[in-house]
């Protein structure tokens, strides 16, 4: 299955192992580092697969059944069949929810609330991997190509004419891009058309191999294919065209993934793991047992995963259970688009709608939209205050505050900047906070008490200390909660809007705890 997803996951490394197993307690090893072994989880110390489902619960396949982890515990299925018929080839999820596994036995399905597996479509036998093409899941096995539909039916496709041949084995699955798949058996490359059911096959030329195609990856157009002999190859459809492609001084390729753009996620039995980038087709990134950085406790990977998303990679081995990386990037990142960079600025006060970004600083507005390749700066004298306070989105419009003249309103749609000058207070006021109720009104505070504006702009009403309890001074912030009352921040002072009755109140709340 070459479509993975994971997360991070937190759990203690047990330093206590098995004389036949040995994990390097080494000095240099990084704490963002986790091992886990049949110590402190797992079924068995040899991983095959790692899987992620579909609710975040992280599955692994060993040479002794299935386990799930949940980020806390680990739990067992029981599988009724002994090693080394259950050791599990590959995982998969249907669209249905459903986790179905391969063994050496046929095909699995999980029943998770009783915590047992099921042996489904018994005619299948040896499942090696799976494979999607759209909403279709096929199943590759010893005896042939199959077609899963339910528990109850799997269709076979036929490859041969002879179903015990070793031609008629399907040891890998990729998609094609184009609504078909590509398979590899033993000795051949072939391309399904999933529509008509027909196959196309692609012989390997005998000088290159001698051993068999073990397992197969798309990336863009071209072919990866992994053998168990003679390292990686690739193959170009268009010319049919079979090529050694990096060599890794490994001639077993265990496993292959891709993240879908350029990268390649290759796996050894003998020589760690490679991120190879197939647009320049150069190793960028490698990984063994003298990785500074990362040190493999062995060279024998038979599963590497890479979440592209969270920057964890996962790693199953021969004989060393599994480990990962916690999530090492930096959780935030300065926001940036082609030669804009927030990090030159002082940044006050920003607003996302729909992808455009308004972002105010102590010298003027930008706006930034990514979609139409937009990149547009204010300047203080355009909006008629140098420092921008607090923005937000209401009635199709960006409002912008500022804290030396008063409220102004941009287009994103054609970048029409406009004063809202009806009224000499709200031209000229210091405004600190604008907040909507409902999408109906705008709250808008300020040195000169609270307007209220309708999605026309018109004012509609005007607190102040003279005609509500609103406190005298500079009214700082206006939060909403889910009731539609709006708590209202002062310099020293709290009180409370009613959307009922449209007053304000402060002398509900305590007096003298609240100091500048």
């Amino acid at each position: 299955m070459k479509a993975f997803r994971t997360h991070l996951l937190i759990f203690i490394f047990a330093t206590a192992f098995p004389h036949h197993k040995c994990i390097p307690l080494m000095a240099n090893i990084l704490p963002s580092i986790h091992y886990i072994t049949d110590v402190n989880g797992l079924p068995n110390y040899t991983v095959y697969k790692i899987f992620k489902d579909s609710r975040g619960l992280m599955w692994f396949g060993t040479f002794n059944g299935i386990c799930r982890f949940d980020g806390r515990s680990f739990t067992h299925f029981h599988i009724d069949c002994s090693k080394p018929l259950n050791a599990v080839t590959d995982i998969v999820e249907t669209e249905k929810g459903e986790i179905l596994f391969g063994t050496r036995n046929g095909l699995y399905i999980v029943n998770q609330p009783l915590q047992t597996c099921e042996h489904i479509c018994p005619q299948i036998d040896y499942v090696n991997g799976f494979g999607t093409v759209g909403h279709t899941l096929l199943i590759g096995a010893r005896n042939g190509l199959w077609q899963y539909e339910s528990p109850e039916k799997a269709e076979a496709i036929k490859i041969g004419n002879n179903i015990i041949s070793k031609g008629n084995t399907i040891n890998d699955i990729t998609d094609d891009g184009k609504g078909g798949a590509w398979l590899c058996s033993n000795e051949r490359l072939i391309h399904l058309n999933l529509r008509q059911k027909t196959l196309k096959t692609f012989e390997a030329p005998p000088q290159l191999f001698t051993g068999y195609l073990r397992n197969i990856c798309r990336v863009g157009e071209r072919l990866f294919i992994g053998t168990n002999n003679n390292g990686l190859f690739a193959f170009d459809p268009a010319t049919a065209s079979f090529r050694p492609y990096i060599n890794m001084d490994c001639p077993v390729i265990y496993d292959l993934y891709s993240d879908g753009k350029s990268q390649l996620y290759v796996s050894t039995d003998g020589n760690g793991a490679y991120i190879i980038d197939t647009h320049t087709n150069q190793i960028v990134r490698r990984f063994r047992t003298d990785t500074p950085d990362f040190p493999l406790p062995a060279n024998a990977v038979y599963t590497f995963w890479h979440d592209a998303e969270l920057g964890i990679n996962w790693f199953g081995f021969a004989q060393d259970g599994a480990c990962y990386n916690y999530y090492r990037q930096p959780v935030f990142q300065i926001y940036r688009y082609k030669n804009f960079d927030t990090g030159k600025l002082t940044v006050r006060s920003f607003c996302i709608h729909d992808g455009d970004k308004a972002i105010g600083t102590r010298e003027g507005l930008w706006f930034i939209s990514e979609s139409r390749d937009i990149v547009h700066y204010f300047t203080p004298e355009q909006l008629g205050g140098r420092i921008v306070t607090n923005i937000q989105y209401f009635g199709g419009y960006f409002v912008i505050a500022t804290y030396e003249k008063g409220l102004c309103i941009l287009n994103p749609k054609t970048l029409e900047l406009h004063h809202l000058d009806q009224d000499e207070k709200l031209r000229n006021g210091n405004f600190s906070r604008i907040e909507p109720l409902q999408n109906r009104l705008l709250f808008a505070c300020s040195n000169m008490g609270i307007f209220v504006l309708d999605t026309a702009f018109n004012i509609v009403k005007h607190f102040h200390s003279r005609n509500s309890e609103l406190p005298d001074g500079y009214i700082c912030d206006i939060q909403f909660d889910l009731t539609g009352k709006g708590w209202i921040g002062s310099m020293d002072k709290l009180a409370i809007y009613d959307p009922l009755i449209q007053t304000i109140q402060s002398r509900d709340f305590p007096e003298g705890n609240y100091t500048h």
